[in-house]
C-alpha cells in the first residue's frame, strides 16, 4: 500500500532554511514541493542557517517572530470565520 496524503485545504506556513545543506542543493523549489499538497496559499518564512542550524541560538529569533506572526494571522482568520 502506498501512502497518498490528502490535499491540505487550509493555508500552509513553511519555515524554510535560508541556506541549503549539501543533500538539499538540488532542491531549488521555493515551496519545497509542498504546492503539490496544498490547495490554498503557502506562506514562506526564511530562517537563517541550514535546516540543522535553524534552532540554534543565533537563528531562533527570526523563527520565533515568523511563528508568532503566523499564529496571529491564523487566529484573526479564525475569528473572522466564527463571526460570519
Amino acid at each position: 500500500i502506498r501512502y497518498q496524503p490528502k490535499t491540505l485545504t487550509n493555508p500552509v506556513t513553511l519555515f524554510k532554511a535560508a541556506e541549503l545543506n549539501d543533500i538539499h542543493k538540488n532542491l531549488q523549489d521555493r515551496y519545497n514541493l509542498w504546492q503539490a499538497h496544498a490547495k490554498d496559499e503557502i506562506e514562506v518564512h526564511l530562517v537563517p542557517g541550514t535546516h540543522s542550524m535553524m534552532l540554534m541560538d543565533e537563528n531562533i529569533e527570526p523563527l520565533i517572530l515568523g511563528l508568532q506572526a503566523s499564529l496571529t494571522k491564523a487566529s484573526s482568520k479564525k475569528s473572522d470565520y466564527q463571526q460570519t
